[in-house]
């Protein structure tokens, strides 16, 4: 009787059924105080132009700061309106203007090739930050390789480029962090225009670049 509980119980832990993880998915989004500013504002990503470089010159969301990106969310902690904007929403694709609180949204759902780029990029970032440069060039170097499958002038390419040369740079190696450097600002003044804010952190690298260059040049060393 022992042995058939053992077989009895074994066979229940079998078939009980086993939770499922909760959905995530990665997010963008573009939030802007008016409806009329987000319908204009969708028209020409629908024709093309770029949601992140959009979402930086115009989004009022913190999120601006890293090309709208919202990251991996659980959609059942978001809102309402957060998910039925989402709903049957494909990987890349945008959707309608939605009302939430604090304005009205566009919101883009990032395919795992763009998730992958954001997690290689930040943990770049973090090498950089905790001074493991050798390791923050490897994982910039290939951050800069996903980002290029985006076009060469997305800005985040141009984010993973400035990252790379401000590793370089802190490294002393000024020949490789300049040209880095310099695309990056060029990709930025091309997308967000030359007098943009988010222009300064590849326009203050290329500075400290060129600055050492200069040192280097009037002592006359390397």
């Amino acid at each position: 009787k022992l042995s058939s509980l053992i077989i009895l119980t074994s066979c229940l832990a079998t078939v009980a059924p086993v939770r499922s993880q909760p959905a995530r998915r990665g997010v963008s989004l573009i939030l802007v105080p008016t409806e009329s500013e987000a319908v204009e504002l969708r028209s020409p990503i629908q024709s093309g132009a770029s949601f992140e470089a959009i979402s930086v010159t115009h989004s009022t969301d913190p999120t601006a700061a890293r090309s709208g990106y919202l990251g991996l969310v659980n959609e059942s902690n978001i809102s309402r309106e957060f998910q039925a904007a989402l709903k049957e929403l494909k990987p890349g694709s945008v959707s309608t203007v939605t009302r939430v609180a604090g304005g009205f949204a566009l919101l883009k759902a990032t395919t795992a090739e763009e998730d992958r780029w954001r997690t290689q990029h930040d943990d770049a970032v973090m090498a950089l930050q905790q001074g493991r440069y050798s390791e923050a060039t490897s994982l910039f170097l290939i951050a800069v390789q996903q980002a290029e499958r985006f076009g060469a002038q997305d800005i985040r390419l141009a984010e993973s480029l400035n990252g790379l040369a401000q590793v370089y740079r802190y490294q002393q190696n000024h020949a490789e962090a300049e040209p880095r450097a310099r695309q990056s600002l060029t990709i930025l003044e091309h997308s967000l225009g030359p007098l943009h804010a988010g222009v300064i952190p590849s326009l203050v690298n290329l500075v400290g670049i060129t600055g050492a260059f200069c040192a280097i040049a009037e002592t006359g060393t390397l």
